[in-house]
């Protein structure tokens, strides 16, 4: 409720005054912005066999691509028609509709379990899933949106260096094309992909769109880098659920969606800078090598920090064992 009224507030007045005012009303608003894939997340994991999560993961992850698909085309439409002032009304309004919408629906967060598994259950100290796998899974989120924040800047940078400016809706619908298709692969193969290599998947596929001579080869390369962008969002998502206990999903997938959000906003500017200094391609080419950096820093990590928890196990096991094989029982004759 508190979300959903600071929101409403906000956003009733921050369209009609200056940039300074809008700023600080669009940040308060942030504050209290309603978690939405956070919770939708949740529910649909809990929805679902764990057998089917990934699959049901990606179908949410490509109905987020279609929304980001036709959303700049209507929102660029009825910029053309209304005064934006009203249209950023408009769209903020329907947000706050979503959320009361979400609000009354309510929907189950948690498996429903036996009432004595319900009575036992207590919260879980952060220290007890707050480990590096968790970590690298925030970190991979964020670097994701990192990559695709910078390309947004990096594909309206382009368009404007080619004068078709009034083309940026399809440009980015087509790249979201790929993001639902390869959303829809990835959701119906019998195996998980590392994020990490989906990552690098992700950065090296858009490295190659700096190389766009014309508008349609920029669309054509954004295609393909699109086919990495739903399944590397969606191993995150996946494998965080896998590597954090079911008490503790809440907080752990609010902090996924922290570190995307914080994606999202470092990397206009990075592609921005980059775009000062080298053109609209070094905007690409920038966020993919951040994105390069975390997917390797973070599979390092990781396969580290699983073979030292490894040897600490053998260790363990070693410790515990008897020395030698076990001496029979002599008893006294008397």
């Amino acid at each position: 409720m508190p979300s959903l009224v600071v929101t409403a507030i906000c956003w009733s007045i921050a369209p009609f005054v200056g940039y300074l005012p809008l700023l600080c009303l669009a940040a308060l608003a942030g504050l209290f912005v309603v978690p939405t894939f956070s919770i939708i997340r949740q529910a649909v994991i809990v929805a679902v066999p764990e057998s089917d999560r990934r699959t049901a993961l990606s179908l949410d992850a490509v109905a987020v691509e279609v929304a980001f698909m036709v959303g700049p085309i209507i929102g660029i439409w009825a910029a053309t028609i209304w005064p934006t002032s009203w249209v950023l009304f408009s769209i903020e309004m329907l947000g706050v509709l979503a959320g009361v919408g979400l609000w009354l629906v309510n929907p189950v967060m948690r498996a429903d379990r036996g009432q004595a598994d319900k009575e036992e259950d207590e919260p879980l100290p952060r220290k007890a899933w707050f480990r590096p796998q968790f970590l690298a899974m925030c970190a991979a989120a964020a670097a994701t949106t990192i990559v695709l924040s910078g390309c947004d800047i990096s594909f309206v940078a382009a368009l404007r260096q080619f004068d078709k400016v009034s083309l940026i809706g399809p440009v980015l619908a087509i790249w979201g094309l790929g993001s639902v298709i390869g959303g829809l692969v990835y959701g119906v193969l019998h195996r998980s992909i590392s994020a990490f290599l989906l990552l690098v998947g992700l950065s090296v596929a858009t490295i190659p769109i700096a190389l766009a001579p014309s508008v349609w080869p920029l669309a054509g390369l954004g295609f393909v880098a699109g086919l990495m962008c739903a399944p590397t969002i969606t191993a995150t998502v996946d494998q965080l659920s896998r590597v954090v206990p079911e008490a503790a999903r809440g907080e752990a997938i609010g902090w996924h969606g922290s570190a995307m959000t914080a994606g999202s906003a470092l990397g206009a500017p990075v592609a921005g800078l980059a775009i000062d200094q080298w053109g609209w391609g070094g905007g690409f080419v920038s966020v993919s090598l951040v994105g390069l950096a975390v997917s390797l820093l973070g599979a390092g990590a990781t396969r580290t920090y699983r073979r030292s928890r490894g040897r600490a196990a053998t260790r363990h096991m070693q410790a515990v064992e008897p020395m030698g094989p076990a001496q029979p029982l002599i008893r006294d004759p008397s």
